[in-house]
């Protein structure tokens, strides 16, 4: 929920833009109404936070994707784990979008097995948990 004295709501004018992810609500009186509205930057922190404090705690016999963006999203670790770790020597560097512009670390991140292991999580908690997977995680308000 947005937060009316944040300072980003205090500072619009008419006419701003404003990056916002909300429920749609329902349609009225020829516009629609939303509902639970939030910043796409805080939705991103929230959400994210959520899927990476998850990851952590990956232990193969035991770890199980709770939304298909973390099932890709370790898959994609799993399948650059040693260009992950030569990366993150250099903290700031530590991020894929970083590394992928960073010539020195381009090579070392290759989606090529991605599909590779998702298919074997697939494999191993079958079709039915993958088509019932959330897309992306739910975010507390």
């Amino acid at each position: 929920m947005l937060n009316n004295k944040d300072e980003r709501l205090l500072e619009l004018n008419k006419n701003d833009t404003v990056d916002l992810m909300c429920l749609y609500d329902e349609y009225s009186l020829g516009g629609i109404n939303l509902k639970d509205c939030i910043f796409t930057d805080q939705y991103m922190d929230r959400s994210f936070s959520q899927t990476l404090e998850h990851m952590k705690g990956y232990i193969p016999e035991t770890y199980v994707p709770e939304t298909k963006i973390e099932l890709a999203l370790i898959s994609l670790f799993l399948g650059n784990q040693s260009g992950f770790y030569e990366i993150c020597k250099e903290k700031k560097y530590c991020s894929l979008i970083l590394a992928e512009k960073h010539t020195k670390y381009k090579e070392l991140i290759t989606f090529s097995n991605l599909n590779k292991y998702m298919e074997e999580f697939k494999n191993k908690y079958g079709d039915n948990w993958f088509e019932n997977l959330p897309g992306k995680p739910t975010i507390s308000k």
